[in-house]
C-alpha cells in the first residue's frame, strides 16, 4: 500500500473555519485463496492446482486454483465549513469525494448543527454519509476442496469469489442533548438512525454454474 495525504487548515475569521484535505492510496494484494498442491513461486505462467484433486475426473492434473492479482487505486477529497453566528451556535457543513478505481464516484456529505443555549445545556443534530469499500478478502477470498463421487468431481463446499462486489453504504441521523448537573456531573441523551444499503451477505450459486468452465466440476 501506498498513501499521500495533505490537510489544510484556515481560520476566516472568530465566525469561521474552512478546512480540507486530499488523499491519493494504492493498492495491491493477493487474496487468501485454496489450498495448493505444491507451494506455489507466484510466476504469473505457473498454474498451482487445488490440494487432493490430481486424477479426479475431468482433472487428471488436478483441478486449477486462481490467485487473484488485486490492484486498484482511491482518489479521494473533502471540504468541511464550520460557521458560529454566535457563540451558542454552530454550523458544520462538508462533503467528501472519493473515486475508486473498482467503481463510480462517491459522494458522502454531513452536517452538524450545536446549540447551547446555557453554560449547562447542550444539544446537537448530526446527519452524514459515509461507506465502506470492499476489501480484496471479502471480495476474492476462494477456497473449497472436490472429490470423486461417482465418476463425477463435485465440492461439499465452495466458497467463489465476486469480483463485482461493490461498497456498503450508510446515512446516518443522530441527535443528542447534555444537561450539566454540577462541574463533575451530567447527563447526556443520545439517539441515532441509520439507513443501509449494499451490505454484503453469502448466497448460493447456481447449481449449473462450472469452477474455471470445467464440465466436471460445477460448483455447489
Amino acid at each position: 500500500m501506498f498513501k499521500v495525504e495533505d490537510l489544510l487548515s484556515w481560520t476566516a475569521s472568530n465566525e469561521l473555519t474552512l478546512s480540507g484535505g486530499i488523499t491519493y492510496e494504492d493498492f495491491f494484494a493477493i487474496p487468501r485463496g485454496h489450498d495448493l498442491q505444491a507451494p506455489y513461486s507466484g510466476k504469473l505462467d505457473e498454474q498451482p492446482v487445488i490440494v487432493n484433486s490430481i486424477g479426479l475426473p475431468g482433472a487428471p492434473n488436478g483441478v486449477p486454483a486462481r490467485i487473484f492479482r488485486v490492484s486498484y487505486q482511491n482518489f479521494g477529497g473533502f471540504v468541511n465549513i464550520q460557521y458560529a453566528p454566535i457563540s451558542s451556535l454552530i454550523f458544520t457543513l462538508g462533503t467528501r469525494l472519493d473515486r475508486d478505481s473498482r467503481f463510480d464516484l462517491i459522494i458522502s456529505p454531513r452536517l452538524g448543527i450545536v446549540f447551547r443555549p446555557t453554560e449547562r445545556l447542550t444539544f446537537k443534530a448530526l446527519y452524514g454519509q459515509a461507506f465502506l469499500a470492499p476489501s480484496p478478502l471479502s471480495a476474492y477470498d476462494e477456497f473449497g476442496t472436490f472429490f470423486n463421487a461417482g465418476g463425477a468431481t463435485i465440492s461439499a463446499f465452495f466458497r467463489l469469489a465476486n469480483p463485482n462486489l461493490g461498497p456498503q453504504r450508510i446515512q446516518t441521523f443522530e441527535g443528542s442533548a447534555r444537561l450539566g448537573i454540577t462541574s463533575d456531573l451530567s447527563i447526556t441523551l443520545n439517539g441515532y438512525y441509520n439507513l443501509l444499503n449494499g451490505l454484503f451477505s453469502q448466497v448460493a450459486a447456481v447449481p449449473s454454474e462450472l469452477y474455471e468452465g470445467n464440465p466436471n466440476t460445477p460448483s455447489p
